[in-house]
């Protein structure tokens, strides 16, 4: 199964971070310890999460070993090694109070700016060999209710003769994502969807290119059903679908959850 360029980046990685729980007191929320993907050819795979507390501390998956670090409730930098490579790329995250400002590796970083009550506009950007920034692309970020509902990002040539845009608009269900509960995980706007209040349940994505008068544009649909508990308050079981994949080809991804009691 394919996802579209933009969708989700670090969503791929991380896919296995939606989960679902009942409720509206994110306290109830149960933490995951383990999560096993099957693929569309049986492959399975694991990923497993630490915790101190409510402090959410590594993300152990095949190719990565994530690690958090906090400054009191926030995180301020994760720090994510390569296993094959051996080789560390740390992000810092900087704040004013609870509100991320920057994203920022050594080689690139993302700057938000709050522009009202749910927006909030960014800037992704390299950095050259004399350490200045070149901005790649921009964006505006939506939030209704605590979810990520609607990105928007637009990439300019440098001649400004083509435009590229990319929309992404998220359906959520109505249960607290589990995350939620891991203190300062809901302020990582670089996590998207996946840090929002509760859990995505369909994920529509269109592209555009303006080259002069022409234009191209492609539209992508993915959606995401849960399987619960008896008590409904925590799922067993996602199961990831592309119904209309660029490609042209369908599939299906599942994911079984393991909790903390």
């Amino acid at each position: 199964m394919k996802k579209s360029k933009g969708v989700i980046g670090l969503f791929i990685v991380f896919i296995s971070l939606i989960f679902a729980c009942s409720g509206e007191n994110q306290s109830e929320a149960s933490l995951v310890k383990k999560v096993v993907e099957t693929t569309e050819d049986g492959k399975e795979t694991a990923t497993v999460y630490t915790y101190e507390g409510d402090l959410i501390k590594t993300i152990d998956a095949v190719a990565t070993l994530t690690t958090f670090t906090y400054t009191q409730d926030l995180i301020t930098k994760k720090s994510v090694l390569d296993k094959k490579s051996k080789k560390t790329v740390i992000t810092t995250y900087t704040y004013d109070k609870d509100q991320l400002l920057e994203a920022k590796t050594a080689s690139n970083g993302v700057i938000y700016t709050q522009k009202g009550k749910d927006t909030i506009s960014f800037e992704h950007y390299d950095l050259d060999a004399d350490n200045k920034q070149k901005v790649l692309f921009t964006g505006l970020l939506i939030f209704e209710k605590g979810n990520l509902a609607k990105e928007e990002r637009t990439t300019v040539s440098n001649d400004g003769k083509t435009v590229e845009k990319e929309t992404v608009d998220y359906e959520y269900d109505d249960k607290v994502n589990p995350l939620a509960a891991a203190k300062g995980f809901v302020n990582l706007l670089d996590y998207k969807e996946i840090a929002s209040a509760n859990n995505v349940t369909i994920i529509a994505v269109t592209n555009s290119k303006k080259e002069g008068d022409q234009e191209i544009s492609a539209a992508n649909l993915y959606m995401y059903s849960y399987t619960y508990d008896e008590k409904g308050k925590r799922p067993t079981e996602q199961i990831t679908s592309d119904v209309r994949p660029q490609n042209g080809k369908s599939g299906a991804l599942k994911t079984t959850y393991f909790y903390n009691e």
